[in-house]
């Protein structure tokens, strides 16, 4: 059962969504690195469609020919 806790002011829920959203975007550069990386040691886009759940299109569309 969860442990409850006093409700956060609307400003500091405000600053937590932005944190997450920058923690977000810093995820996605972090996964557009590795495929660039995995794209440099050999992965095809087939390959990285698979990783992500999506068809090599995709993929390539996604991260830009990475």
């Amino acid at each position: 059962m969860p442990h409850p806790r006093a409700p956060l002011p609307p400003a500091e829920i405000a600053l937590l969504a932005r944190l997450a959203d920058e923690l977000g975007n810093g995820l996605k550069r972090l996964a557009a690195d590795f495929v660039a990386d995995a794209r440099a040691g050999g992965a095809t886009w087939k390959e990285v469609g698979r990783a992500f759940g999506v068809t090599a299109q995709s993929a390539h569309q996604r991260f830009g020919g990475s």
